[in-house]
Parts: structure tokens; C-alpha cells; sequence
């Protein structure tokens, strides 16, 4: 699986280079394969460009749930929520974030979505 992960993300780096949803795409697939340090990286660098370059929150959050961190995603993606990110519209239908369905946290955020349970 970590290597079909690795070809789709490096197929759609090259179509959509320097885009922050695949550099979160391959910073999880880094993380799903046991490279945790090279996507403890990315998340370090997109962190950096968040101070001048608006960074979607919701991509941060991707990454730590690749990495296992659900407590670091959730808050990312309350950062997301407060910031209005486009792409919390996804957030019931996201495969990413099923390991998230059942913290409460979650639900909150989903119910202050008005998203249907």
C-alpha cells in the first residue's frame, strides 16, 4: 500500500507541484510508511510558510492523522474551522479522518458544521 501511496503522490506532485495538499499527501504517506521524521519535516515547513503564505490548516491536520495524532489533528482542525477552510465541507466524507469519527471532539466540530451525524 506505502508504495501505490508513494507513486499517486508523486504523480500528482508533478501535475500540481508546489501545491500544499499533495506536499500534505506525501507527508502522510511519509508517516503511513514509518518515515515519521521526514514527515515531522514537512509538517515543520509547512508550519514556517504559514508565516507568510495562508496554508490551509485542514492539510496540517491530514498529516497528523497520518502520523497517528489525532489530539494535533483535531486541533488543527478546529484552526481550520475558525479560519473557515473551504475543505472542511469534506470533513464527514474524508477517509483520512475516519479514526476521528467517534471523539467527541469531532462530533462537535461536525455538529457546528451543520453537518448531518
Amino acid at each position: 500500500m506505502a508504495a501505490g501511496g508513494w507513486v499517486w503522490c508523486l504523480k500528482r506532485q508533478d501535475l500540481l507541484q508546489g501545491t500544499h495538499v499533495v506536499e500534505s499527501d506525501i507527508g502522510r504517506v511519509h508517516a503511513l510508511s514509518g518515515n515519521k521524521i521526514e514527515a515531522e519535516r514537512l509538517i515543520a515547513e509547512l508550519k514556517q510558510e504559514c508565516a507568510h503564505t495562508f496554508i490551509n490548516p485542514y492539510v496540517i491536520a491530514l498529516i497528523y492523522m497520518g502520523h497517528g495524532q489525532k489530539d494535533r489533528a483535531l486541533e488543527w482542525l478546529e484552526k481550520a474551522f475558525h479560519e473557515r477552510s473551504d475543505m472542511l465541507v469534506y470533513l464527514k466524507v474524508c477517509l483520512r479522518l475516519d479514526a476521528l469519527g467517534s471523539d467527541p471532539p469531532f462530533a462537535y466540530l461536525v455538529r457546528r458544521m451543520n453537518l448531518q451525524p
